[in-house]
């Protein structure tokens, strides 16, 4: 059995040293060579990768990579993790568990409003509209898959995943031409770089419809994150500033700007994390008001709180 884990870079990162694992070149018919595998190649949408993201990778394995039995997508700096939550994981363990499930995937997002209404909060909404349409036109059988999908309240993000090359292959046939119709219909021309990467952000949304139509048998796995995105200690620093000032209110105001300008800063649970930050903070300043007051009562009942949100039971 042939295992291959592709690994989607844009620039030079330490390499794992694993079985199975193959650093490939995205968007390198825009870029210098790396000096690792090239999207580039055979059939190919390399030029695509400003709009398409990692998705220019998935379409060079499924068109030609005809020799894995098991095929997969993770990124230069997210790995999915072995059982003991530290290590990346193995190809001996992705065969063991794809006996028993369909396809692996990142543990999923759970989101405090539907598919649908998170993406048009962080996106444009006409995008969607685009994607409903494409699969109608296209790949009909999906349309009730797509509907319960933008209902749900969860999702599996990060174009992350492992399953038998046929299943791999399945997916992409019915993501890609979803897509290029949509493209069609979609004008872009106003979007800033980051909305300009619309294709993957609407994949992300598509395979839970795929897994749906399919009645797939999920594995969710955890990621692990190996290094940080450039501006992650610029917001945290910011939002630190503003934690030393007891500015509490202000922080959670920022956090939302944070999330809707750059919401993959927050992959996870980082959101709900900085929240809670937040809340033990301020909970923890005001019982030491009530104390230096000579409230103990009331210090008592705030340092209670405190320890809720510090153990993750606040709301």
């Amino acid at each position: 059995m042939k295992t291959s884990i592709y690994i989607m870079a844009h620039k030079k990162f330490d390499v794992p040293e694993m079985e199975g694992y193959i650093p490939l070149q995205v968007g390198a018919a825009l870029h210098d060579d790396l000096g690792y595998l090239r999207d580039d190649g055979g059939d190919n949408i390399s030029a695509k990768n400003l709009n398409f993201s990692e998705l220019t990778g998935m379409y060079y394995v499924w068109k030609n990579d005809h020799d894995s039995d098991i095929a997969g997508l993770v990124h230069y700096r997210r790995y999915f993790i072995d059982n003991d939550g530290k290590s990346i994981l193995t190809v001996q363990h992705i065969e063991e568990f794809l006996k028993k499930y369909d396809i692996i995937v990142p543990d999923r997002s759970v989101l405090d409003r539907s598919v649908k209404e998170q993406y048009v909060k962080i996106h444009h909404a006409g995008d969607l509209d685009a994607a409903r349409a494409a699969v109608e036109k296209v790949r009909p059988s999906f349309l009730n898959a797509y509907d319960e999908a933008m209902a749900l309240h969860y999702a599996y993000v990060c174009n992350m995943f492992i399953a038998p090359k046929r299943i791999f292959d399945a997916y992409c046939d019915f993501l890609f031409p979803v897509l290029f119709e949509a493209e069609k219909h979609i004008d872009i021309s106003s979007y800033d770089n980051y909305q300009k990467r619309i294709y993957g952000f609407i994949s992300e949304r598509l395979l839970n419809v795929f897994i749906l139509h399919e009645h797939l048998n999920v594995y969710e796995d955890n990621v692990a994150v190996t290094s940080e995105k450039a501006e992650i200690p610029e917001i945290y620093d910011d939002l630190n500033s503003l934690f030393e000032a007891g500015k509490f209110e202000e922080a959670e105001e920022r956090i939302k700007f944070y999330y809707e300008k750059h919401p993959d800063v927050f992959f996870g649970d980082r959101l709900e994390k900085l929240t809670r930050q937040i809340h033990f903070r301020y909970t923890a300043s005001k019982a030491e008001e009530c104390e230096k007051a000579g409230d103990i009562n009331g210090a008592i009942e705030w340092a209670k709180a405190a320890l809720k949100f510090s153990d993750g039971e606040g709301n």
